[in-house]
């Protein structure tokens, strides 16, 4: 699968939760020699989102959700997220 097919996966995942805003950044040729780094790869990646489903929870609930959505990704091509959550109010 290629980078941006990673990147659509992992976008179309993160719109399930309704978001009135989501950015997702990659970082992956920022981290280039270290450990989990794998070239043409969506390996390392920033993710900004605003949804009313992290509305009333606790930072740990809310990256809990997004980890649980992309669980399958990061068993397959993600190393490492950067999470960045706001709630909708």
């Amino acid at each position: 699968m290629s980078k941006s097919e990673q990147i659509r996966v992992v976008t179309t995942k993160l719109n399930t939760l309704d978001p009135s805003f989501l950015e997702i950044i990659d970082q992956s040729e920022l981290h280039a020699g270290h450990g989990g780094y794998k070239s043409n790869t969506l390996s390392h990646v920033k993710i900004k989102i605003a949804a009313l489903c992290f509305d009333g929870k606790s930072r740990v609930q809310s990256h809990r959700i997004i980890n649980d959505l992309l669980s399958d990704e990061l068993n397959d091509f993600l190393h490492a997220m950067t999470i960045s959550i706001t709630g909708c109010k």
